[in-house]
């Protein structure tokens, strides 16, 4: 895993074949690529790959379809510290006294030594997980930049999330490509379809049924955002 690295765009040789990618490091030589940036960072690679100058479209593209999996959050506050990435991201000393207190096997709130963990649910009785609900040991404010390597703003208090993600959606887009590389229409459509919406209701109202139970035990001080 090669971290801070952005993709702008996807090379090919005289035959067509894949060659890399070219990246804000530099070009990386692979034979064989998956593009998973999500809806807009898929169809922004897609994109800059047609604009590049080594490669031609031929006709336009109109209306292919494109999916991604939607995210909500919801943000708790916590009473008390509770070594959560909020409280000791910018102090070198809290986060070795976490390490030591994980070694000494010191319980607290969080019992994972990683940053987040998950649940999967099944919503909808079929038998197959539909929802992801993923435990983060942070909130934020916002990203610093649309990607990950600006950093994120954490909020100051104690506290974590609870990412709601639709596991197989079927909510679709669309991506339109002029002839002329002109005209390039990007159009999400997250929750345009009313069983994703309904899933991620169910999803919403567990969570904060969740934070309820944990705001009578006296250990939530606040659901963030809940309206």
């Amino acid at each position: 895993v090669k971290k801070g690295i952005n993709v702008k765009s996807i090379t090919f040789d005289k035959e067509s074949n894949v060659e890399g990618v070219l990246t804000n490091k530099g070009f990386f030589k692979f034979n064989k690529i998956i593009v998973a940036a999500g809806a807009i960072g898929s169809s922004r690679i897609i994109l800059n790959t047609f604009l590049s100058s080594r490669t031609n479209l031929l006709k336009s593209i109109q209306n292919l379809e494109i999916k991604d999996q939607p995210n909500v959050r919801i943000k708790f506050k916590l009473n008390t510290p509770s070594g959560t990435l909020n409280e000791i991201y910018s102090s070198t000393f809290k986060r070795f006294l976490l390490g030591v207190n994980y070694l000494a096997r010191k319980k607290s709130f969080f019992t994972s030594s990683g940053a987040t963990s998950a649940a999967y649910l099944d919503l909808d009785n079929d038998g197959v997980p539909d929802v992801k609900i993923q435990l983060v040991q942070f909130t934020e404010k916002g990203r610093l930049s649309s990607d990950t390597s600006g950093g994120i703003e954490f909020d100051s208090n104690p506290g974590f999330s609870l990412g709601i993600t639709i596991l197989n959606p079927k909510s679709a887009g669309t991506l339109s490509i002029g002839e002329s590389n002109e005209n390039t229409i990007v159009k999400p459509k997250y929750f345009c379809n009313n069983e994703d919406l309904e899933l991620c209701r169910k999803a919403i109202r567990f969570c904060l049924e969740f934070g309820k139970e944990l705001t009578d035990k006296g250990i939530v001080n606040e659901i963030m955002d809940s309206k």
